[in-house]
């Protein structure tokens, strides 16, 4: 039986005087290597030259800056033309280490059926750099929140991805910059790609200084990905709150009787609406309908609870207290997400070592 293909692609802006060991290393532990020089300056360029000696390495020379995900982009596309059966991507400047190729290598080879993705999870520390814990932490949240699937390292550079995956990621998703790896992730989990989280070692130089991670900036980008699924979210709130005015003000409804109502039809819509026009599923994604239930009545019992209370004792009209209690829902969502029963779904392989 013929060994499984496996190829690196690095992307390379500025990476420093440790890329060509980092290179070197990643050579010894694949078929190929893929560098691609992201337009770096004169000095930078002088460390990446001294990988072309080596003989498996390919490498690609933006003339200017353009960004990471232009950058694998066509790393990728180099890395098809070998026919391989997996790409490995990584960052270039020993952030992440060449060692640990040989985890990714035996998950994915004794896989059945086999990964589309397999991602390496950072082990949290307590020195981990703020900019990096807050993209970490914060972004993981909101992806557990808007995709009910808990995702420990959504921010990861060192992933392996399946040739067929590799192929679909070239055709649909537009290059940018750090944003297009969160592209690729929501692209697999929207089709229902099959997903592993394999923890990697967290190493840090100097507090991270040297990252070309913007904080702000590209956590932005970032999280500006989640801009039509935000919108769903939206138009459910909006059904949901119009619903229960015109329950318990213009009906007289109980108000109590009219949040239950109102919450259940908008939980309707938005599913429709995540199902046809948004995530797109394929059958049977959501067939776990016992894993989904804990949740929904948690949250229908604690914000009516909230309700009476806030009607009760704060003497508020249902019709101001309605969205107080919605916005302490979505506060307790984002903070407990990940913990209790809050936590998504959980990736279908989590190794740990």
């Amino acid at each position: 039986m013929k060994a499984p293909v496996f190829i690196a692609v690095i992307p390379a802006y500025n990476p420093g005087p440790l890329v060509a060991s980092v290179v070197s290393e990643v050579s010894r532990d694949v078929d190929y290597v893929i560098l691609i020089d992201d337009g770096s300056d004169a000095e930078n360029k002088r460390y990446l030259k001294e990988c072309e000696t080596l003989k498996n390495v390919k490498s690609f020379v933006f003339p200017y800056n353009r960004g990471k995900g232009y950058a694998l982009k066509k790393g990728l596309e180099e890395a098809l033309s070998l026919n391989p059966d997996y790409i490995l991507t990584m960052d270039s400047d020993g952030q992440h280490n060449p060692a640990e190729i040989s985890n990714f290598r035996l998950l994915v080879s004794g896989a059945t059926p086999p990964f589309d993705l397999v991602i390496g999870a950072r082990k949290k520390k307590s020195n981990m750099p703020f900019r990096s814990n807050f993209g970490n932490v914060f972004i993981s949240k909101v992806v557990g929140i808007v995709f009910d699937r808990w995702i420990e390292d959504t921010q990861s550079g060192f992933r392996m991805l399946s040739s067929d995956f590799a192929k679909v990621v070239i055709s649909r998703i537009p290059p940018g910059k750090y944003e297009t790896e969160m592209k690729i992730l929501i692209d697999a989990i929207q089709n229902n790609r099959r997903i592993a989280d394999l923890e990697i070692e967290t190493i840090y130089f100097e507090k991270n200084a040297g990252s070309q991670f913007r904080t702000v900036k590209d956590s932005l980008l970032v999280v500006a990905t989640f801009a039509k699924f935000t919108l769903t979210g939206l138009i459910s709130f909006l059904i949901d709150y119009g619903s229960f005015v015109v329950l318990s003000y213009m009906l007289g409804i109980n108000y109590i009787s009219a949040h239950l109502a109102s919450r259940t039809f908008s939980g309707i819509c938005a599913s429709f609406m995540n199902r046809r026009s948004v995530f797109k599923y394929r059958e049977g994604h959501h067939n776990k309908k016992a894993r989904h239930a804990l949740p929904v009545l948690f949250s229908f019992g604690t914000t009516s609870l909230l309700l009476y209370l806030l009607v009760a004792f704060a003497h508020l009209h249902p019709v101001f207290a309605k969205p107080l209690v919605e916005f302490i829902m979505l506060i307790i969502r984002f903070l407990f997400t990940g913990k209790l029963i809050f936590r998504p779904e959980p990736l279908q392989t989590l190794i740990r070592h």
